[in-house]
């Protein structure tokens, strides 16, 4: 992903200060490029690079090798159109904890395959982020229910032969008049 203010690196960096003082055995991995433009506040990502417990691996290619060392997924984003990347997390099994927004909601069910928050809500996330913690019961039952979700849902051959239908469909609208040897009309 892209590390920008958008996708709340702020709230990320408070809520890691909650987290990282109760729960000394955990870890926070970063996955993407630090974008000038939607710049992250700097006190935010001085704490975050100088916290040895903090690892940020820059741009990735081979993403689920990432995933696979997750055990939560964050993306508490302002805005997302339909995001991929908690839809990836949840096919390998991740709970996925993003913002009750539209995107976010359309891919994660709160309580089911993972845990909305609001945005901008620091303390939000770090509650949500400290329930998984204590529950890894609830953090299978989420992950198990977030594949479910994905294999029933987003199959891509499902998309794909959706995509041709309504291509059929505009084909069929825009040259109905088409007759072979005469042209376009």
């Amino acid at each position: 992903g892209r590390i920008v203010r958008d996708k709340r690196i702020k709230e990320i960096a408070e809520a890691w200060r909650v987290i990282q003082e109760k729960h000394s055995d955990t870890r926070l991995m970063m996955v993407g490029n630090m974008e000038g433009g939607d710049s992250v506040p700097e006190a935010s990502i001085d704490m975050l690079k100088n916290d040895p417990r903090v690892h940020l691996v820059g741009f990735q290619m081979d993403i689920p090798r990432y995933l696979h060392a997750m055990d939560v997924l964050l993306l508490p984003s302002y805005r997302e159109g339909f995001p991929v990347t908690p839809l990836e997390a949840s096919a390998m099994k991740l709970p996925v904890v993003a913002t009750r927004i539209p995107g976010c909601m359309d891919a994660v069910i709160d309580g089911e395959t993972g845990l909305l928050v609001e945005p901008r809500d620091a303390g939000g996330l770090s509650d949500a982020m400290e329930r998984l913690l204590a529950d890894r019961g609830l953090m299978k039952r989420l992950g198990e229910n977030g594949r479910d979700y994905v294999l029933k849902h987003f199959q891509p051959e499902r998309i794909w032969d959706a995509l041709l239908e309504e291509y059929k469909t505009l084909f069929r609208k825009r040259y109905s008049s088409f007759s072979p040897g005469h042209g376009f009309s």
